[in-house]
């Protein structure tokens, strides 16, 4: 067990990212790690569109193919995936009255709405023993004797807490 803190300068529950709704995607992509990573999240969405507040639930989406190799060829037609999402490409004839694609399927993915879910998981991280603290930092310097693992979430402005001018 570890005795986590979160240093933010903004109340995380204050921020502009307060009016996005996010959904969950896996890009194409290789790397096995990374797909492994994109269906552990989905995993946990499913999860968590079981509890009653948590801001999550599935939705359904349509994908567009140019032709049935293209869909071949994707994560879409894996088995695996196809159970996973529910996919199915029983869509009516008028999705695809184009002569852009000439096949699409439709598949159940989580969507998050942020202005529930926030909350929720803040909630949940506090009820863990999870600290918040709404602190600007100037440097990493500043947070060595206070912790023995700092982990970088800074994003962008992570630039401003190192002396570093590749950041």
């Amino acid at each position: 067990q570890f005795d986590v803190t979160i240093i933010t300068k903004d109340d995380p529950l204050k921020t502009n990212s307060d009016s996005a709704v996010a959904t969950w995607y896996a890009p194409d992509d290789t790397r096995l790690f990374l797909q492994q990573l994109c269906l552990d999240s989905l995993q946990c969405f499913d999860e968590l569109s079981k509890i009653a507040g948590s801001g999550v639930q599935r939705i359904p989406i349509i994908y567009f193919f140019k032709n049935q190799e293209d869909f071949e060829k994707s994560r879409w037609a894996r088995e695996s995936w196809k159970k996973l999402l529910q996919i199915s490409d029983k869509l009516p004839d008028s999705f695809l009255k184009n002569d852009t694609f000439t096949k699409a399927v439709s598949a159940y993915i989580p969507q998050i709405d942020i202005n529930i879910y926030r909350p929720f998981m803040l909630k949940k991280f506090e009820n863990l023993g999870g600290k918040l603290r709404i602190n600007k930092i100037n440097s990493f310097l500043e947070l060595t004797d206070n912790a023995d693992i700092l982990i970088n979430c800074a994003g962008w402005e992570a630039k401003y807490l190192v002396p570093d001018d590749d950041v």
